[in-house]
């Protein structure tokens, strides 16, 4: 007997959705244990699955839904009349003798049909899940997908293979994984949703399951539609590129860049345009200010590795740095790489869909690779130092900052200044900058500024130009007076520049200065010695005694001019200091008339204008370095000899010979430090030039005169006032003269002589005594000339005469 077509589908659906229900009325009204339950749920997911099956090869002999794994032509036939066509039945076949009323209606209608596979799926996917068989979840919500898709609805299909699709990566089925993000890649070019689509292209080019022509058409179309996406798009890990960082180059010129090589290894299987690569290195400190950020625009990169050139301003801290991560923008599309906590086996890993990880810590490898960035020495020179003007009693209250634009300028930035070793730095709410001509130190201009956070905002200065400024500090008690000061300066001059350097500030006293008194008639001489305290000697380069309006002085003996001071050098000087006449009633006697003043508001000062001759020398060579560079067209490395000069030629210099001798010699030229801690990562030509170059300025500097040096430098001394109060007595009583016996002409060091004092009044005794006085409390003072005389006993005493 022949059966009806398609009689055994039909009634196999029709038996499975039957028990089925049946069972569930049982199971409503029965209480069983979680296992069992589960045990039967899983068993009714079986049963439900496979009446969809049927429905499945139902739905297709209709022309309901396409060709699928449950339904093929080779299993059609199998349910045809004999002689029957694939083709005829297809379109012809009745389905008038399925006595299933919802199945027969199904097969009529599309609405219907989609209506009852949805519900038919989502039972067997409800009872899959409480039986704990969640992969035949995955594929039944894949059907559910699949019929959406067929019906073209875009949309729910994506939403439903999203949902799954992670699932499929997690268990490394990448077969259909690259299935289902094929099919996401159409629905998201149908739906106009870029974002999304390139989101899964990346994924499905890092699988290998395609072959290269369809991965040469996606990479081509992930290309264009990265330029068109609505909104940027950011993706992790991506492992369309592995970049790995070979070699850090620090370029020496002032206006070159550090630079990078990194290999960047591309899996797209045609040329791509990469609109910018980021590569980060970090400081391992850590924190946002030790970070750099290297990059390369517009560049295109082929198949397999290609070797790409970034670069960074110089705008980084000196230290070591690790590779941290990566930044590859594509358009509006950028992937992000974590290069520092791990490493990543490249063929086996897809985007988000891998089929076999393996990660590695740095840490367990031990292959993290530092690189080291070294001092970036730029064309500003900054210097710290004592206030140009300064009392020789006053506390250390201000320092002086000068920062001098040599051979760029500055736009604008900003400066910190820091100290650990225990001054106290205290920045107004505002600062007043000077600017000045370095080659006439004239103040040209002045601007006020405000400071915030403790950043002091830079003013804009031409080539040539310097700014000065104080800053309020305090000296702490038992703090060393040789202080160390971290300045910090980021500034533009067209390019970002960071200026990093720990300079040294000297705020002890250059001198020891003294006075004493010599009394006279008719006034007294007054001595001021000036010692040297400094290993570098000091030239003075002026002096003044200026006097109160009452007093007038005049040089006795005073030092010539320009002399130089050595460590613990006495210079004298000497003045004849006495008071104006006065004609107001007082006695017309000198003595009484000097002595009888008073002055304690007024006092006398003693300035002296001076410098280290270390300044007159490092001024000298760095001017000469300036014009050499520029006679030999390479004034982009002013930075980078400066630098070496203050590093290793001026600490080396014989400052007490140059004072001595009045002529320089330069230290031989320290060749190794050049090359192992400056030139080391520079390309060999531009080592090459550098050394040559500094070998023949050594040439022009070898010997050079004083009298050169002072010709060609023109230094602004400091200027030192000390302060003491007129000499004022109320009465001299009597003046000594100590004798020595004629009779002695050779004498010993050291020896005892014995010597004759003679002790008389100045003036008329009438003039100094009325007879009331029986006893005198007088002050006796020895003053000699220590130069070639020692003093045994007391030089100052009180005693009383008769």
């Amino acid at each position: 007997t022949q059966l009806s077509p398609f009689f055994c589908e039909s009634w196999v659906y029709s038996a499975c959705t039957s028990v089925s229900s049946q069972c569930g009325e049982l199971i409503a009204v029965s209480k069983f244990d979680p296992t069992t339950v589960s045990v039967y749920e899983g068993y009714k997911a079986e049963l439900l699955h496979y009446a969809r099956m049927q429905l499945d090869t139902l739905g297709f002999a209709a022309d309901l839904i396409p060709s699928s794994i449950n339904t093929s032509p080779a299993r059609l036939k199998k349910s045809l009349p004999s002689g029957a066509s694939v083709t005829e039945i297809d379109k012809t076949t009745p389905f008038k003798e399925i006595n299933n009323l919802e199945l027969k209606t199904a097969l009529t209608n599309m609405e219907s049909f989609d209506s009852l596979y949805t519900k038919l799926t989502n039972q067997a996917i409800k009872s899959f899940e409480l039986g704990n068989r969640l992969k035949t979840v995955w594929f039944l919500k894949g059907d559910l997908a699949y019929l959406a898709f067929h019906r073209k609805n875009y949309a729910i299909a994506a939403e439903i293979w999203e949902s799954i699709s992670q699932n499929y990566y997690n268990d490394r089925w990448a077969t259909i994984d690259s299935s289902i993000l094929e099919r996401l890649c159409f629905c998201y070019r149908e739906l106009k949703q870029n974002t999304n689509f390139v989101r899964c292209s990346l994924g499905l080019i890092s699988n290998k399951t395609l072959d290269q022509e369809d991965v040469k058409n996606f990479s081509l179309e992930l290309n264009n539609v990265s330029k068109a996406m609505e909104t940027p798009f950011t993706r992790d890990s991506s492992p369309v590129f592995k970049i790995t960082v070979k070699n850090l180059v620090n370029k020496v010129g002032d206006d070159e860049d550090i630079i990078i090589d990194a290999n960047v290894y591309s899996i797209f299987p045609c040329e791509f345009f990469i609109n910018n690569i980021s590569i980060c290195l970090m400081n391992d400190l850590g924190g946002e200010e030790t970070q750099i950020w290297f990059t390369v625009k517009g560049c295109t990169v082929t198949y397999g590795n290609n070797l790409l050139r970034l670069f960074a301003q110089k705008t980084a801290f000196p230290g070591n740095y690790n590779v941290e991560k990566a930044t590859i923008e594509i358009g509006k599309l950028t992937l992000t790489y974590n290069l520092n906590e791990r490493i990543f086996n490249f063929k086996k890993n897809v985007e988000n869909h891998v089929t076999e990880v393996q990660l590695f810590s740095n840490t367990s490898l031990k292959k993290e690779k530092y690189f080291r960035i070294i001092e970036l020495s730029t064309s500003i020179r900054v210097e710290i130092s004592q206030p140009d003007t300064a009392g020789y009693n006053d506390s250390i209250n201000f320092i002086n900052v000068k920062a001098f634009a040599r051979q760029h300028g500055i736009k604008d930035g900003i400066m910190t200044l820091s100290c650990t070793t225990g001054l106290n730095l205290f920045p107004n709410t505002n600062v007043q900058y000077l600017m000045s001509k370095i080659t006439s130190k004239d103040v040209i201009k002045e601007q006020r500024v405000d400071i915030c956070d403790g950043k002091l905002t830079l003013p804009k200065i031409d080539e040539g130009d310097f700014i000065e400024f104080t800053v309020p500090c305090t000296l702490p008690t038992n703090c060393s007076e040789n202080q160390k000061v971290k300045v910090i300066m980021f500034y533009t001059d067209g390019k970002n520049r960071l200026y990093n350097n720990l300079e040294k500030v000297n705020l002890s006293k250059h001198f020891i200065i003294e006075n004493s008194n010599l009394y006279l008639d008719n006034g007294s001489l007054i001595r001021l010695s000036v010692k040297g305290i400094d290993l570098i000697p000091v030239r003075i380069c002026s002096f003044e005694l200026i006097t109160p309006p009452n007093f007038t002085s005049m040089s006795i003996t005073v030092p010539n001019t320009e002399n130089v001071i050595f460590q613990n050098q006495t210079l004298n000087f000497v003045y004849a200091f006495s008071s104006k006449e006065d004609t107001g009633g007082r006695s017309s006697s000198p003595t009484s008339n000097f002595f009888a003043s008073k002055f304690i508001a007024n006092q006398v000062h003693f300035n002296i204008t001076y410098y280290q001759i270390n300044e007159e020398i490092e001024e000298y060579i760095i001017k000469k370095l300036d014009e050499y560079l520029n006679l030999k067209e390479m004034s982009t490395y002013t930075g980078l000899l400066s630098y070496f000069f203050r590093k290793r030629v001026f600490p080396k210099l014989d400052y007490v010979n140059y004072a001595m001798t009045k002529s320089l010699n330069i230290s031989p030229l320290d060749k190794a430090f050049l090359e192992t801690q400056i030139l080391f990562t520079e390309d060999e030509d531009v080592k090459i030039k550098i050394l040559d170059f500094i070998k023949e300025f050594y040439q022009v500097i070898q010997s050079i005169s004083i009298d050169e040096i002072k010709s060609n430098v023109n230094i602004k001394p400091k200027k030192l006032t000390y302060t003491f109060e007129p000499p004022e007595v109320n009465l001299i009583i009597v003046t000594a003269d100590l004798l020595i016996p004629k009779t002695k002409t050779n004498f010993t060091i050291g020896e005892r002589i014995e010597c004759l004092i003679l002790i008389f009044p100045p003036i008329s005794t009438e003039s100094n005594f009325n007879g009331e006085y029986e006893f005198f409390d007088l002050k006796f003072e020895v003053v000699s000339d220590q130069k070639h005389w020692m003093i045994s006993g007391k030089t100052k005493f009180l005693i009383k005469l008769e």
